[in-house]
């Protein structure tokens, strides 16, 4: 199973594929500028952005992925809900082979930092505590989302 850092993840990808300024860090992390200031927002990107994650995990042999969403952020019900109406909605012939399962916690952080297996952040708290991490976002930025606005402050890297 892959735990997610949803909220680190989702607006990474959304902010990739509006043109933000994606920065990678010495630790290889890509990382966006957008802020999350105790509400979210659905975007345009939001859609097209759950597609590419259902898309490429599907791709990997990953029984099950738990997303952890912030509770206290504003509208991370109404994220949960898009997400699950998102994956059921999906034309037949096109369901996601991999389960998802989306969690909202107080606090993803706590959740992660402790997880048994793999985790899907670009949050220095976390992975500094997790046990193993994979670097998706870069993934799915660098093989995905062609032309995107990627400024490496970390020298010359490439995602894994």
């Amino acid at each position: 199973p892959l735990g997610v850092d949803g909220y680190n993840l989702l607006i990474t990808i959304e902010s990739a594929l509006s043109g933000g300024l994606i920065l990678i860090g010495r630790d290889r992390c890509y990382r966006d500028l957008a802020s999350v200031h105790g509400t979210y927002r659905k975007v345009e990107e939001t859609l097209p952005a759950l597609e590419i994650l259902v898309s490429f995990l599907d791709e990997f042999d990953i029984p099950r992925v738990y997303w952890y969403l912030d509770k206290p952020v504003s509208n991370s019900g109404g994220l949960k809900a898009l997400m699950a109406e998102f994956l059921e909605s999906r034309p037949s012939g096109t369901a996601s082979r991999t389960r998802w399962n989306i969690e909202l916690v107080d606090s993803p952080d706590r959740v992660l930092a402790a997880y048994t297996h793999s985790v899907a952040t670009a949050d220095s708290i976390i992975l500094d505590r997790c046990r193993c991490w994979v670097n998706l976002a870069a993934s799915i930025v660098a093989e995905r989302i062609a032309g995107s606005w990627i400024v490496n402050l970390g020298g010359e890297v490439r995602p894994d």
